[in-house]
Formats: structure tokens, sequence, C-alpha cells
């Protein structure tokens, strides 16, 4: 009887987190005006321009984590992350590439990205 609410707990866990990691899907699906986009970081440079960024797919985002497709791998470590609806006050974060994985998602080659997020800037 232990074993079979283990199971059950473990089964309930992770039908738990599918359903988290498809809420940004949804928010995104019902906001399509709330981009987020990716570009290179230099500290010494400050934020970069709109222009240099590239559009990003989230996957799953926490307090300080956050996983997104992209159609290509990032140049650094460092990058940025920006976030939000753009005739408005989008927020730039900082954040340090932990993971990157290249594979087909929809069809379509992507890169499946992991990053630390450090600070907002």
């Amino acid at each position: 009887m232990t074993e079979e609410l283990e199971v059950d707990v473990a089964s309930k866990s992770a039908a738990t987190s599918a359903v988290e990691s498809d809420i940004l899907g949804k928010i995104c699906a019902e906001y399509k005006d709330v981009v987020f986009m990716m570009a290179s970081y230099d500290d010494s440079i400050g934020r970069p321009d709109l222009a240099d960024f590239v559009s990003i797919a989230p996957r799953s985002l926490s307090t300080n984590s956050m996983t997104f497709y992209c159609i290509s791998p990032p140049s650094c470590d460092s990058i940025v992350l920006l976030m939000g609806k753009l005739e408005l006050d989008p927020i730039y974060v900082s954040a340090v590439v932990t993971s990157c994985t290249e594979g087909f998602w929809e069809r379509k080659r992507r890169y499946l990205i992991g990053c630390d997020l450090e600070s907002r800037i």
C-alpha cells in the first residue's frame, strides 16, 4: 500500500510539472504582444540595441533560471533577456548560459538554451 502511494505522488508530481511548463506557453498565446528576446551581453558596453536581439520561445521560467528555444546558439555565455511589451517598459535581465542542446522541435532545428538569471539591468 505504501508503494502505491509513492507511485501516485510521483505521477502527480510529473503531471504538475508538465502543467507548470505549459503555463508560460499559454500566457504567451494569450498575450501575443508580449515578446521574449535574447542578445549577447558585454557588461562594459551596457544594454544592447534592440536590433541586436533575436526572438526566443520560452519553455520554462522560474525566479532564478529560464529555458528557451532559439534558432541559433548564443555567441557567448553572457546574455541579456528582454521580456515584456515593447511599447511599454520591457524588462531586461542579464543571464549566464548554463546549457545549450541542439535538436529538432516542431520539425525544425532549434537550440534549447538553459540560463541562470543574474540581475535586472
